[in-house]
């Protein structure tokens, strides 16, 4: 790979993973949220405003997630670029193996 190339990103439906993975890390807490903003605050300017910048908020982190994901294969090495304000850089190298042909045959 040239150094002028690029680090790729994922596919775009990779927004869906990643929104799968933070309602599955917070099932709970989210569920906890919404019933304690549900019961206590029905008519407050507070439970509107939660029941529409939660969704937001929970939107924003899929898609800083996964443009803030992205790697770079190289001739020698994998490397893999991800995270929102701890950056995170991870480089897998790739061994060439050689593949040999044994025949144990008569010949």
């Amino acid at each position: 790979m040239r150094s002028d190339d690029k680090a790729l990103h994922l596919h775009p439906l990779a927004v869906f993973v990643f929104l799968k993975r933070f309602f599955s890390q917070n099932f709970i807490y989210l569920v906890v949220l919404y019933f304690s903003l549900l019961n206590n605050l029905k008519s407050s300017i507070v439970f509107q405003i939660s029941f529409i910048f939660l969704p937001l908020l929970i939107l924003l982190s899929a898609f800083l997630s996964y443009f803030c994901f992205s790697y770079k294969i190289d001739e020698n090495s994998i490397t893999i670029n991800s995270g929102i304000f701890f950056k995170n850089i991870s480089t897998f190298l790739i061994k060439k193996s050689k593949r040999s042909n044994t025949d144990n045959g008569f010949s």
